[in-house]
């Protein structure tokens, strides 16, 4: 489950949303990374919304993993005809 932290943006693309890619960050170290971030991601065309989340995972069995990167997700959503691989 990924709960909104914090959007970096939002705006309109052309075609619909096809899928979405999930991306951590190992370091974050205070808002001037996430700009650059914003600042990249902006010019890719075909990405409509990115946002800083935190993933939660429920199992009725309990994990010997533990996901160090929990709370600096990035979720992008992007309108492509193209596979996910395409995209970049």
């Amino acid at each position: 489950m990924f709960n909104i932290k914090d959007g970096l943006f939002q705006r309109e693309v052309q075609g619909e949303i096809n899928f979405v890619s999930v991306h951590y960050m190992e370091y974050r170290e205070d808002g001037e990374d996430l700009q650059e971030i914003a600042h990249l991601l902006l010019k890719r065309e075909k990405v409509e919304k990115a946002g800083l989340r935190n993933m939660n995972t429920y199992c009725l069995i309990p994990s010997n993993f533990t996901f160090l990167y929990s709370d600096n997700i990035i979720v992008l959503e992007v309108a492509s005809e193209k596979s996910p691989q395409n995209v970049k």
